[in-house]
């Protein structure tokens, strides 16, 4: 099995995706969260020390792919509407 990723080298890593393939992204996380059942998710958090190592794995994926839903609907929220190229690194300067 390949090494897994840390929450950091995956944002990293989405961060370089055109925002399309971001949304196409968190759409699929979105899908495969949506097959568990409600109660997976729903539940309440406990102490995350004393649960078993599969239950943390679970738990930190979900909680990744929030953290990237979130991010994907910024980028969406920010591609609304016209851009000047000009005037935005005009902005910048």
């Amino acid at each position: 099995m390949a090494n897994p990723l840390n929450l950091e080298q995956a944002e990293r890593l989405v961060a370089q995706l055109p925002p399309l393939e971001q949304l196409k992204l968190a759409a699929r996380i979105c899908d495969r969260l949506s097959t568990r059942p409600s109660t997976d998710l729903a539940e309440r958090e406990t102490d995350f020390d004393k649960l078993n190592p599969a239950e943390q794995v679970r738990r930190e994926r979900i909680r990744l792919a929030e953290e990237l839903l979130a991010e994907v609907e910024d980028i969406a929220d920010d591609s609304v509407g016209e851009f000047d190229a000009v005037a935005e690194i005009r902005r910048m300067r």
